[in-house]
């Protein structure tokens, strides 16, 4: 019981299984899932996470620089379904640029793919923090508990079925974000002070982004990227 007060009844539940879609995509644009065809397997496949990353610094320096109309955004409905629907087209177009080599294709998907991963970074980020780490651990610890269900399906799919099962992972996890309470879905506003504006750029990651988010993105980053580069070699 103390448990599921921790995670906030069923708005709870639904933020681990929405980070979960969220995470399981990241994990497949790390391990190539959407390049099906061997010949786009190496460059095409790490220049797309290279557009995402790209891309998502952009839509991060605007979150630091404009927090609150940022956060007032994620607290609406159409903004976030309107990013998940970008990732689902970037994900889809990486597959099209893996069956045709197409490099024009892959830019496009990095782009909408980098708008996607900023936007459901930030937003679960929010969700995971709203109570510092009192929400924040059982939420990871939920998370990465049910990695598990969402990748077992790899187990008994052809490439080219996986790929677009992962490529509805960013509709699922938009759909199930904006189920979510608005209250329960946005980072917390605080009143700004000139000494907190001019604080670094590591004071505004650890307040905007949240140190338990910035700490995930850095282990998903450290523990991936190494698999990457293994399986393109």
């Amino acid at each position: 019981m103390k448990l599921l007060e921790r995670m906030r009844g069923t708005d709870g539940i639904k933020i681990i299984v929405g980070s979960v879609f969220f995470w399981a995509w990241l994990d497949a644009m790390f391990m190539s899932m959407f390049f099906v065809r061997p010949g786009s397997r190496g460059l095409m496949a790490e220049a797309a996470v290279v557009a995402v990353f790209a891309v998502s610094a952009i839509g991060f320096s605007f979150a630091l620089r404009a927090a609150a109309p940022f956060n007032k955004l994620l607290g609406e409905r159409r903004f976030p379904l309107s990013a998940a629907c970008l990732g689902t087209m970037g994900s889809l177009l990486f597959l099209l640029a893996s069956v045709n080599l197409s490099w024009p294709s892959l830019l496009v998907g990095g782009a909408c793919g980098g708008v996607f991963m900023a936007v459901f970074e930030l937003a679960w980020g929010g969700a995971y923090c709203r109570d510092g780490a009192r929400s924040a651990a059982p939420y990871v610890a939920g998370g990465f508990a049910c990695a598990v269900v969402i990748d077992t399906p790899l187990l008994f799919m052809i490439p080219e079925a996986a790929a677009v099962f992962f490529a509805l992972l960013p509709l699922a996890t938009g759909l199930l974000y904006v189920s979510v309470a608005p209250n329960q879905r946005v980072y917390r506003q605080g009143l700004e002070s000139p000494a907190f504006v001019q604080r670094g750029v590591r004071a505004h990651l650890k307040s905007h982004l949240g140190m338990s988010m910035t700490l995930i993105v850095l282990i998903q980053t450290a523990t991936h990227l190494p698999v990457s580069i293994t399986a393109t070699a």
